[in-house]
């Protein structure tokens, strides 16, 4: 699983805090948005307009949804 974040993000800090809890494995990829390599590669991803955390489980990038959705979706997995 691989969690894509930006910088100050308390919903990325939260989901990261509640995975690392549950012992969940995952790989992190922070962004800062202002960095424009960063820019060009979250719009080459399709991921620069989306909301963050951005979470991507088995190649498939899960819809944007709440870190407690987020949740559900993995403890189900």
């Amino acid at each position: 699983m691989r969690v894509y974040c930006i910088p100050d993000c308390p919903n990325c800090k939260h989901l990261k805090m509640l995975l690392s809890r549950d012992g969940i494995e995952f790989e992190t990829r922070t962004f800062d948005p202002d960095d424009v390599n960063d820019i060009a590669e979250m719009a080459m991803m399709g991921i620069y307009d989306a909301q963050f955390p951005v979470v991507e489980v088995d190649g498939k990038r899960l819809p944007a949804m709440t870190v407690a959705d987020y949740m559900d979706v993995i403890r189900g997995c």
